[in-house]
């Protein structure tokens, strides 16, 4: 289920295990075009720093090998990986560029869909203020109690589909293809009834 938090929840669970290894952690995220250095200090907390994630070749922290650079590529085009830091990337399983290539290693990793708790629990994070609220909702959803009640909405339209629940366009984009899908599903028992008679 494309959507579903794979690829995220692949780099998250990364990103944990790395923060608890003491490790200076540099996410370079091409889809949401930003970049943040995470350096651990004496009192286990971080100090994070940010910046475009066009940026990642040019800075000196590509060239640190005590750096971990965790990569969440673009869906499509060109990107920078190489550098002399140590790299993490997570590409996400797009049929045609990325799903065949299990064969290689002959594993086949499959995961449940998130719980609709899951996705609720994301809301402080992952709620984005451009992509998120419906055109006539900017403005107007203002405290995470409100932001969840939405969320909660969205999961009962379309299930807890991370990608499709935080943004309003992909949303009604789902929402569509669902109705469309009923109404075809509909439209056939119906033939088929009519036949009988």
């Amino acid at each position: 289920q494309p959507g579903a938090g794979k690829t995220r929840g692949s780099m998250m669970y990364a990103i944990q295990t790395l923060f608890a290894r003491g490790a200076a952690v540099l996410y370079v995220g091409y889809k949401s075009k930003e970049m943040l250095l995470f350096l651990p200090n004496v009192e286990g907390t971080f100090r994070v720093w940010s910046t475009r994630s066009r940026d990642f070749e040019g800075t000196r922290l590509a060239l640190d090998p005590r750096v971990v650079a965790v990569i969440d590529p673009p869906e499509e085009g060109p990107y920078t990986s190489m550098s002399k830091c140590r790299v993490l990337k997570f590409v996400s399983n797009n049929a045609e560029k990325h799903f065949r290539n299990w064969q290689k290693d002959g594993v086949l990793l499959v995961t449940s869909m998130p719980t609709v708790k899951e996705v609720v629990a994301m809301t402080s994070v992952l709620w984005n203020n451009e992509t998120t609220p419906h055109p006539w909702q900017v403005g107007k959803l203002n405290t995470l109690e409100e932001k969840v009640a939405e969320v909660e909405k969205r999961i009962e339209l379309i299930g807890p589909i991370i990608r499709q629940v935080f943004n309003s366009q992909l949303l009604l984009e789902a929402a569509h293809k669902s109705l469309s899908s009923a109404e075809d599903a509909a439209a056939k028992v119906f033939e088929k009834k009519k036949k009988k008679k």
